[in-house]
């Protein structure tokens, strides 16, 4: 059986060689590649389950014939010792091709003296495009037709790491709908990003020189969402602030900085600090009134206590993600927050203080405490009524006590590699809210009480070892066998 195609598409990055053969027309596939630091092969024909590594022997063309001469674990695969394909492609991404497979396969590709036929270029129209994804086509100039693509909204041109920037710019400038856009940049960012002002989204990876972000950056009236990767640390310059219409940052690296004046990004709904020195929050941050999401990462040098008191100035604030050795007092003043996650120090053996006055939370609709050391757990976290979600993880105490029946709005609890949890109120079941039980990797819990035959209106239920419980209800056995 010879396979058709008449399709190809091509990817080549520092870790991988990989071509993608293609026909529209029956949906074959077939994938070539070449992992470039182990130097493993891989042919997949059509889905990932009929796919083998290493098991390819030689590949031949001859002519307009591409025959794949399979090795014992490809027939095995396969079924068969050879693919046979006939390729209708133009002649340019037939050049491509021998480049992209003398790369796969080294010696054991061959090429017979049989001329190749190429397929007449089809005609393309390019206005009506608005998707195109380059990513690692090794491209060093300017995409072919680029200007063309009039009705672009999305361009990722990730991973090509010779390509012309500032000619790419020029033409992305001239794009009047551009809206997304992913790229690597290496060095200096092109002043021409500032004229691209369709953009909403803009992603950035590799090793870009911030501090070349265009003056005019501020130009860019409708961009809301900015994610920015690199391997070195990343320093936001002042025209960053600028870009007033912004709602979401997301910034990965192993070190970075805001600009001093970040709280002018008022339109700001989420923002994700982790890994970021700042220590020193300004009063002016009371201005971000539409901030959602706060995610404060990592830093025992902030002063918490002040920031939480300007977080309770912030009326839309309703998520926020810490890690901390303990709760100041001032987390009472963010009565408005709905959401709150902590993550105290693993391993720490001093005891995590909740202020008593945790317990005035009224807005508060999910806790989630990770590695928190307690000798019983803070009676004020009972205290907080409107909690639904209460989720405890790798934290060290015994019991969940009777206080727990003051939770009546409970919905759902999760207890996940606590060691020491032995025991759990009967109380527990007065809760007539509670429909989601996980209870993970307890190995002291031993019995449940007899109560629990009483909770009868649990949709989700999961309790690794459970046949190690005693009284576990066999209502409760259904749901989780089912």
């Amino acid at each position: 059986m010879k396979i058709l195609i008449d399709e190809v598409e091509f990817k080549r990055n520092q870790n991988e060689i990989a071509v993608l053969l293609t026909n529209a027309k029956n949906d074959s596939t077939i994938i070539l590649s070449k992992n470039l630091l182990s130097s493993e092969t891989y042919l997949e024909w059509n889905e990932q389950s009929n796919a083998v590594y290493e098991g390819i022997k030689e590949v031949h063309i001859d002519g307009n014939l591409l025959v794949i001469f399979l090795n014992e674990a490809g027939a095995k695969t396969f079924a068969q010792n050879s693919l046979k394909v006939k390729l209708t492609l133009p002649e340019s991404d037939y050049t491509h091709f021998l480049e992209s497979l003398k790369g796969i396969f080294d010696d054991s590709f061959t090429l017979t003296a049989k001329p190749f036929i190429p397929s007449k270029t089809k005609t393309v129209d390019y206005s009506n495009i608005k998707y195109l994804n380059l990513e690692s086509k090794n491209l060093t100039d300017t995409p072919e037709h680029l200007e063309k693509y009039i009705a672009l909204e999305k361009l990722f041109i990730k991973d090509n790491l010779e390509l012309d920037l500032l000619s790419t710019f020029n033409v992305l400038a001239k794009l009047p709908h551009l809206k997304q856009l992913q790229i690597s940049i290496y060095g200096s960012i092109p002043y021409q990003l500032s004229y691209i002002t369709s953009l909403e989204s803009l992603h950035i990876e590799g090793d870009p020189d911030f501090d070349t972000l265009p003056k005019d950056i501020g130009n860019l009236k409708n961009l809301n969402y900015v994610y920015l990767q690199s391997k070195n640390p990343i320093v936001l310059p002042p025209q960053f602030s600028d870009l007033t219409a912004l709602e979401f940052l997301h910034i990965r690296t192993h070190e970075w900085k805001l600009p001093e004046q970040f709280y002018k990004l008022s339109h700001l709904k989420y923002l994700d600090l982790y890994k970021c020195d700042i220590t020193i929050f300004p009063e002016e941050m009371s201005q971000m009134k539409n901030l959602e999401t706060l995610i404060l990462g990592k830093n025992p040098n902030r002063d918490y206590a002040k920031l939480f008191t300007i977080l309770g100035k912030l009326p839309a604030l309703r998520t926020i993600e810490v890690d901390i050795s303990s709760l100041p007092e001032s987390i009472v003043d963010c009565n408005q927050i709905e959401h709150l996650e902590v993550y105290a120090e693993e391993g720490d053996d001093t005891i995590f203080y909740i202020p008593q006055s945790f317990g005035n939370q009224t807005q508060l609709k999910t806790l989630s405490l990770h590695h928190c050391h307690f000798d019983q757990l803070p009676e004020c976290i009972f205290e907080v009524t409107s909690l639904r979600q209460l989720h405890l993880t790798n934290c060290t105490f015994k019991e969940i006590p009777h206080l727990v029946s003051k939770l009546v709005n409970l919905e759902e609890i999760s207890i996940i590699d606590c060691a020491h949890f032995s025991d759990i109120h009967g109380a527990f079941s007065n809760i007539k809210s509670l429909r989601k039980i996980y209870f993970d990797n307890v190995p002291s819990l031993r019995s449940f009480p007899t109560e629990f035959q009483m909770i009868s209106d649990i949709n989700e239920l999961y309790i690794s070892e459970y046949k190690n419980i005693e009284n576990v209800p066999d209502h409760w056995i259904a749901i989780m066998d089912s």
